[in-house]
């Protein structure tokens, strides 16, 4: 084989397998009873639960306990400012709603989700539930390994 064919080989396989796998800013870690974030792309970020997206893209920040998950969420919305976050998860161009964010609470014990809630609903929905104010919202980058 020729230094030029194998130079060709190298780079083909290179350019194949960067775009087949997970990006280098892609990740996931667990959270808890089969809970999870995933990331897999700038505006793609999850929580998985133990039957599939939970709450969807744009998770930005994360808190949890022994039984409860709480996540902050700016919702994906289409160019056309379409909120119908389903259809935009599936594919093309959307952004994150700033000016419309959402609040959750999962119960992972027994796979309950509470909302979208705004910030004083998740507030009351908080203190319903009896969740320490300790427990902070932090960027799920944070906890990524």
């Amino acid at each position: 084989m020729s230094k030029k064919t194998l130079i060709i080989l190298v780079c083909l396989i290179t350019f194949a397998t960067g775009c087949v796998g997970p990006g280098v800013s892609d990740y996931g870690y667990d959270l808890i009873n089969g809970y999870e974030v995933v990331r897999w792309a700038t505006d793609r970020i999850v929580i998985n639960g133990p039957s599939g997206i939970v709450i969807k893209s744009r998770v930005t920040k994360v808190a949890w306990n022994e039984r409860y998950i709480l996540a902050f969420q700016y919702p994906l919305i289409s160019e056309e400012g379409d909120v119908d976050v389903d259809e935009v998860d599936a594919g093309g161009d959307a952004y994150p709603d700033k000016k419309n964010p959402n609040y959750w609470i999962i119960n992972s014990e027994n796979d309950i989700v509470f909302g979208p809630y705004n910030e004083e609903e998740f507030k009351d929905k908080r203190a319903e539930f009896e969740i320490s104010e300790d427990l902070k919202l932090r960027p799920v980058e944070d906890f990524k390994n």
